[in-house]
């Protein structure tokens, strides 16, 4: 029994279609076909009922599917421990960041890393939370800083770093930068940057529906450089964090009755081992206060 077969098998289940899981494991139909066909020989049964109304298990295949997850899991769990053995001993600290992190909140903890530790390495991933959490269950990751809330790998040990909350980011040369405070109907008709990924923004969008604040949607952005700069521009108004510093161009204001808060948390997976590195990046970060490097409201000069 080889593991890419109960792949396929897996696929199959999941897609109800040989055709649709050939597609989806890069491969043709008839090697697919003849691989679960050899599964089939060795389990000593048929696994699917194939009819016009599709591809359904069979009670044999109900009866085994769970022993072969069992057996998937268990590989997929060796092999992420094994990655993670043999990469336990360099000086490599693999970090994944949520786009709502701003990579300059990092420096000085990884300045201390390199002071401290010789021939300190860096991986820094930054990508949506999706692809964070699930390098960090593959093993590709050894840490990550992502919101609190988000689907997690079952077994993780999380320490809360800091709370952001939502600000109202708008051209500096733009009417409302002159309120210390914007009140949400302000931006009714206002042209807006939508950010992916960003429960604040989503949060603050909701509240402007629920309110009957109509917000014009035109541009899309991933992460808070993307949005500054669009912003600065003049393409439009958007949420940033209240820990990102904003660029030239840019002002910052509070917004009057939206106090929604997300709070960040810094995850490891329980069990793993951690390398030198890792170890220092985590306890530099549980000790550190991270509230101290929070904007404010302000315009970047």
């Amino acid at each position: 029994m080889e593991l890419q077969q109960l792949r396929y098998f897996m696929a199959i289940c999941e897609r109800g279609s040989f055709t649709r899981a050939a597609d989806q494991c890069a491969i043709t139909q008839p090697a697919l076909t003849r691989a679960i066909r050899k599964l089939e020989e060795e389990l000593g049964g048929t696994l699917f009922d194939r009819d016009a109304s599709g591809t359904q298990l069979s009670r044999f295949g109900r009866s085994v599917r769970p022993f072969l997850e069992q057996t998937l899991r268990a590989a997929d769990a060796a092999r992420v421990k094994a990655r993670s053995f043999l990469r336990s001993d360099s000086n490599q600290l693999r970090l994944g960041v949520a786009p709502t992190m701003p990579p300059a909140m990092l420096i000085r903890p990884l300045s201390e890393i390199r002071r401290k530790i010789a021939e300190f390495g860096l991986e820094l991933t930054q990508s949506d939370v999706t692809t964070i959490t699930q390098q960090l269950e593959d093993g590709d990751l050894e840490v990550a800083i992502v919101p609190a809330g988000v689907r997690l790998p079952e077994r993780v040990h999380q320490w809360p770093l800091y709370e952001i909350a939502a600000r109202l980011a708008v051209p500096a040369q733009h009417a409302l930068a002159s309120l210390p405070e914007v009140p949400p109907e302000a931006l009714d008709g206002e042209v807006w940057i939508d950010r992916a990924d960003c429960p604040l923004s989503q949060a603050f969008m909701d509240h402007c529906t629920g309110s009957g604040i109509q917000l014009s949607v035109r541009h899309r952005a991933t992460n808070d450089d993307q949005v500054q700069h669009l912003v600065a521009a003049g393409f439009g108004c958007s949420i940033l964090s209240s820990h990102t510093l904003p660029v030239a161009g840019v002002v910052t204001r509070q917004i009057q009755g939206f106090d929604e808060r997300q709070q960040v948390v810094l995850v490891v997976v329980a069990g793993r081992p951690f390398n030198k590195v890792s170890e220092v990046f985590v306890r530099l970060a549980r000790a550190r206060d991270w509230s101290s490097l929070q904007s404010g409201d302000n315009q970047a000069a």
